[in-house]
């Protein structure tokens, strides 16, 4: 799965803004995207104490939420050197370009 994301990411394009589809349903969509955050924010709190990955899917669930600041804390994610050599690896394994921060 984490495969597929990395790979999904592409820096020539920009980002997709949905503009194809009805508000209604954009709206829907998002609604439900930080309904499932929420959720996983939830579980990810309950796994600190219980057995399970508790700090991957708080970091996971914070990546589907919409907040402010969302972007810069991505993009510091993202630039962290071996987070940044592990998404290398991926992307040249299937063929990709390394991303340019």
């Amino acid at each position: 799965m984490l495969t597929l994301i990395v790979n999904l990411v592409d820096q020539d394009q920009p980002p997709c803004n949905n503009t194809q589809l009805p508000i209604s349903i954009t709206i829907v969509l998002k609604v439900l995207n930080n309904m499932l955050g929420v959720v996983l924010v939830l579980a990810g709190l309950a796994m600190l104490v219980l057995p399970g990955q508790g700090i991957l899917t708080l970091l996971g669930s914070l990546l589907l939420l919409d907040y402010p600041g969302k972007f810069h804390f991505e993009k510091k994610l993202i630039s962290h050197p071996k987070i940044l050599k592990s998404v290398s690896w991926i992307r040249r394994k299937h063929n990709k370009k390394d991303l340019r921060l």
